[in-house]
């Protein structure tokens, strides 16, 4: 008699998965990773909208800091479009000149008190408003003040 024999004695041959097993184990790992991209897909989309909030924010206080230091001796302002953010020089975006260009999100859509907001130069002072930034499923308000100050 062989040693390996005295070892197997009473073992049956079977050393594999049966299908039910593979299947439910499929399943725990299907289930795992749907969970995983719903929750990335949310914090995702949490991050896109809170980065287009910084955007906006960067670009009003750009706009009021260059009124602040009195650039070309006139009035800076911000115009808002559906698919760009512009930085402009002068009383009014229509006579305005020195634009500055930013892509907007399509997936943040804005609704501000106008479409334009103007700052003051050497006062940086603006009329007061808010603006609704909305989308993803998120809201967030951007107020100002008559002096200028922006909050959110």
């Amino acid at each position: 008699m062989r040693l390996t024999s005295i070892y197997n004695l009473g073992k049956t041959a079977n050393n594999g998965f049966t299908i039910v097993e593979i299947m439910i184990a499929l399943g725990i790992l299907l289930i795992i990773i749907s969970l995983g991209f719903f929750l990335s897909m949310d914090l995702y989309r949490s991050y896109a909208f809170r980065s287009e909030q910084s955007t906006v924010l960067s670009i009003l206080h750009r706009a009021r800091t260059r009124a602040l230091s009195n650039i070309n001796q006139s009035p800076h302002g911000v115009h808002f479009q559906a698919d760009k953010y512009v930085i402009f020089e002068g009383p009014s975006y229509a006579s305005s000149s020195g634009n500055e260009d930013f892509p907007a999100s399509g997936a943040v859509s804005h609704t501000p008190v106008s479409t334009d907001i103007i700052f003051d130069q050497l006062t940086g002072n603006t009329s007061p408003g808010i603006m609704v930034l909305s989308g993803q499923g998120r809201t967030a308000t951007i107020s100002f003040n008559s002096e200028g100050r922006i909050d959110w």
